[in-house]
């Protein structure tokens, strides 16, 4: 089956359909063999920065010497950016490869997966095959019932800020809505949290519960930004905690990533106990990461000189508003446009 045609057979799916349940991602990982659990995993969900927070773990990581595996949604222009390895999309013969052996053990089954599960468990075939040394996993939707959910003890996890999103699943308050974000801690696996509010004594209560080591944002550590350059397209952040103080430099720009940020440091922090990742690798990979999309900077070609204007997706356009309002002078905000993929 060529490229194209294996993507219109999935995409018959239905991109958007959403079955809640694991018992279907599970039989059909059990028929391969347990893949997810092949890899030590980092697991990410929250409303707004789990991608950015997964792509700078991801690149800190690399710059380690460590061999990668990133799994995020959506994709901007091919299905197979969602599937990475040391950040680059799986070849054309093996994401067919593994998505022959995936049809097979469906047949076997007896079991159709959803577009999305169809996807994440050829991540985590992927992952396997290609002899990752961690694979970097970001959530779909929510966290209780996310097809992702079936890693039994990643070594960490991370859930970032906690908003309204799709509410028609997740419920429609804050409290709600982190309950489900909350369902991916694991007993015993750390924690590092950027929720805040009602949604942060959620995630509290649920790792105590669970018996997960929680690093909490602001309680644990602190974030400032120190400077922000909109036209360099770069900013520094200070991280602190009662014992450290760093700075580190990231393309990730506005406050929000500040957040996110400090987020990955905290994270690091916890897995310098597994991994060696000295801190020319934070600096190097935290300046060095690329993320497409999201509150990117375009240069203007009407004005080549001036502050190049910020683009973000669809989704994020209600934050890139909000980002506007917070920045003290942020580069023509009157108008942010979106990129949709």
């Amino acid at each position: 089956m060529d490229y194209a045609a294996l993507i219109n057979r999935l995409s018959r799916r239905g991109l958007f359909r959403i079955k809640p349940g694991l018992d279907r991602v599970r039989q059909v990982l059990a028929d391969l063999g347990h893949p997810q659990d092949a890899v030590p995993s980092i697991h990410i969900a929250g409303t707004n920065g789990k991608g950015s927070v997964a792509a700078s773990l991801e690149s800190v990581l690399r710059h380690a010497g460590l061999r990668t595996g990133l799994y995020t949604s959506p994709h901007l222009r091919d299905v197979r950016e969602r599937i990475q390895i040391d950040r680059q999309p799986i070849s054309l013969s093996a994401f067919r490869t593994t998505a022959q052996a995936l049809f097979n053990a469906e047949r076997r089954t007896g079991i159709t997966l959803t577009y999305f599960e169809f996807l994440t468990v050829m991540a985590f075939l992927t992952f396997e095959r290609q002899a990752v040394d961690v694979a970097i996993v970001e959530t779909g939707m929510g966290g209780r019932w996310d097809a992702t959910n079936v890693l039994a003890h990643p070594a960490l996890t991370v859930i970032t800020s906690i908003g309204f999103d799709h509410v028609q699943w997740l419920g429609k308050s804050e409290t709600a809505i982190a309950r489900e974000k909350a369902g991916i801690i694991k007993p015993g696996s750390p924690l590092v949290s950027g929720a805040r509010g009602h949604a942060a004594g959620v995630i509290t209560t649920t790792a105590r519960r669970e018996g997960a080591f929680l690093r909490q944002i602001d309680r644990d550590f602190q974030v400032h930004v120190d400077t922000i350059s909109w036209v360099r397209g770069s900013q520094q952040v200070r991280y602190r905690t009662r014992s450290q103080e760093q700075i580190v430099s990231s393309n990730l720009l506005g406050r929000h990533q500040a957040d996110n940020i400090a987020l990955v440091v905290a994270g690091l922090d916890v897995l310098k106990e597994k991994w060696n990742i000295p801190a020319q690798a934070i600096q190097d990979g935290l300046a060095g990461m690329k993320w497409p999309g999201r509150f990117q900077l375009w240069p203007s070609a009407a004005q080549p000189r001036s502050a190049p204007m910020p683009i973000g997706s669809s989704y994020v356009q209600c934050l890139a508003r909000e980002v506007c309002r917070r920045e003290k002078r942020p580069p023509r905000c009157n108008n942010v446009p979106t990129c949709t993929s």
